[in-house]
């Protein structure tokens, strides 16, 4: 009989990549949009699968005389309605974010409330896998970008009747239709300097087994938080992450 040293199983942690959606391909691939707002370009970054950037449409490849009197009087018209609708966007109730600002701690002395009776800011998910951001609370600005993906989080920074200002992780800010939020808590795993992944724990400790790994960009739904550890399921797993390494949460909020 042959004796040598059996080698013991090796455990692998599961690594969970940010879900990508299958219609979506290359982060520089163009694709045309449905209607006449031109032509789409996918965002480079974490949130890249999640949304399309409007660009204008090119009115050709060749180049023309153009007449630049259009274009004149369109400034012309822009400059007029600026002066007109900026006054009125800045009634709106908001919390204006500091240069750079993206989320921070807000203590219960700084809470404002819109004109729903709600905080100001709060978190809140998209309800639908397309949604609409536009330029400003009306269906009659042009669309900034569509949303790819249903559950991500976002920040409500200001309300105006059933339009709701976000900020999205990247600090990237439009308005949504009220109905296409939903108050269901999410996260988005973040990484900060030298982080390359979010670990998820069997418990609330730094010490305590990791089960997964989140990659940056990968969203999971938020069962409850106590302003250091998240409850948090994601790509079939649950377990605890670090309150401050997730973003769709305040550092030191607690959920129930």
């Amino acid at each position: 009989m042959m004796g040598g040293n059996r080698s013991e199983p090796v455990h692998r942690i599961p690594e969970i990549i940010p879900a990508v959606d299958r219609n979506l391909t290359r982060s520089t691939a163009l694709v045309v949009c449905v209607g006449s707002s031109g032509l789409a370009r996918h965002r480079v970054g974490h949130s890249a699968a999640n949304r399309i950037d409007m660009m204008p449409e090119s009115p050709g490849n060749t180049p023309a005389k153009r007449n630049f009197r259009p274009a004149l009087l369109g400034l012309l018209g822009l400059g007029i309605a600026a002066a007109i609708g900026w006054p009125l966007l800045d009634k709106i109730t908001a919390r204006k974010a500091a240069p750079g600002e993206i989320t921070g701690a807000v203590s219960e002395a700084a809470i404002q409330r819109g004109p729903s009776g709600l905080p100001l800011p709060r978190f809140v998910s998209l309800k639908s896998e397309k949604v609409n951001v536009r330029r400003g609370p009306s269906s009659d600005y042009p669309v900034s970008w569509v949303f790819q993906r249903k559950g991500m989080p976002v920040e409500i920074t200001a309300e105006f009747e059933n339009w709701r200002r976000i900020r999205d992780s990247e600090g990237q800010e439009g308005w949504i239709l009220q109905q296409m939020l939903s108050g269901k808590r999410t996260a988005i795993a973040m990484a900060y300097g030298d982080i390359t992944h979010v670990p998820m724990r069997d418990d609330k400790a730094p010490s305590s087994s990791v089960i997964a790994n989140l990659q940056p960009g990968v969203t999971g739904e938020i069962e409850d938080c106590d302003g250091q550890w998240c409850h948090m399921s994601a790509g079939g797993y649950e377990g605890y992450v670090a309150q401050q390494s997730v973003w769709g949460v305040y550092p030191d909020e607690t959920l129930e």
